[in-house]
């Protein structure tokens, strides 16, 4: 039994040689590694290409939060498919959060903050434009009842620059977040 096993592990090198050669093409490689390889989607590509162009004259360096009515907390994967629903594009929504009771906050870039205003005014949404996080009313804790009004102006400014910071956190892309902490910097919203 050992015979066979061992003239199978002692090849020679002309019959080796002497099978013809395989090509592997990059599929085939690929199902051998394990991995599927695939057709890189629309979005991919226009992102791909966005980095060998110039910066359009009009661009608007920076980010800003757009503050929409709600009419109770949801789940960020819920609150991300209905926007999906509004034909919304949840890749440039970099942060959601929830600023107030009945409010949320949508962090975009500020190229993309007119078309994201067109398609809400499309579905009958108006945003928040006179919403201010930094209003201490906005603090519904009990607990802060007895705290004086610059007292309560320092506590609303620290949950604010808390939720920044977490929206940071929560950024995958580097640059990105490199980019929206220099804006918020910039905006003097953190330090």
């Amino acid at each position: 039994a050992s015979a066979p096993a061992s003239a199978k592990t002692n090849k020679s090198y002309s019959s080796v040689a002497a099978k013809p050669a395989t090509t592997t093409t990059s599929s085939s490689a690929a199902k051998k590694n394990g991995k599927r390889s695939r057709k890189p989607f629309p979005r991919q590509v226009a992102s791909a290409a966005r980095q060998f162009t110039a910066a359009p004259e009009d661009s608007d360096p920076g980010f800003q939060y757009l503050y929409l009515p709600s009419r109770h907390k949801e789940t960020l994967p819920r609150l991300r498919a209905k926007l999906a629903v509004l034909k919304i594009n949840n890749w440039r929504v970099l942060d959601i959060h929830f600023p107030a009771r009945h409010v949320v906050a949508l962090l975009v870039h500020n190229d993309y903050a007119s078309d994201l205003r067109a398609l809400f005014a499309a579905a009958g949404i108006t945003p928040l434009s006179d919403f201010d996080p930094l209003d201490p009313k906005h603090l519904d804790d009990p607990r802060l009842v007895s705290l004086t009004t610059d007292e309560l102006v320092l506590k609303a400014l620290s949950v604010h620059q808390g939720r920044l910071q977490r929206a940071l956190k929560f950024i995958r892309s580097i640059p990105i977040r490199h980019a929206v902490a220099a804006d918020f910097c910039a905006r003097a919203w953190i330090s």
